[in-house]
């Protein structure tokens, strides 16, 4: 799953080891520590440099269903676009989401 947010992009899946983890995956690290520190997460960010989402959490089902609720819950706008052109680390994505 993809999810453009205001907080940043990410793209979660299954773990392929471990059906009742989650992989989370961001293409620039500053998106993830933003995610992490929002949603309460402690786990560590794994970096691999040969990935294009290069930077990478697992996350438990718990914290996946705490995580989709926050975001849910933190939606404060009523035009996505309008509101990352508004947001000075979010601006420069704003042409990738048009």
């Amino acid at each position: 799953m993809w999810l453009m947010t205001q907080y940043g992009f990410f793209s979660i899946v299954q773990h392929k080891d471990d059906a009742e983890k989650y992989l989370v995956r961001a293409r620039l690290r500053p998106d993830l520590e933003r995610l992490k520190d929002l949603a309460a997460l402690t786990t560590e960010i794994v970096e691999l440099k040969s990935a294009d989402y290069r930077y990478r959490i697992v996350i438990s089902r718990e914290e996946m269903l705490r995580v989709l609720r926050w975001l849910g819950e933190a939606i404060n706008y009523p035009n996505f676009k309008d509101r990352i052109a508004d947001l000075p680390d979010q601006k420069d994505r704003l042409a990738q989401y048009q």
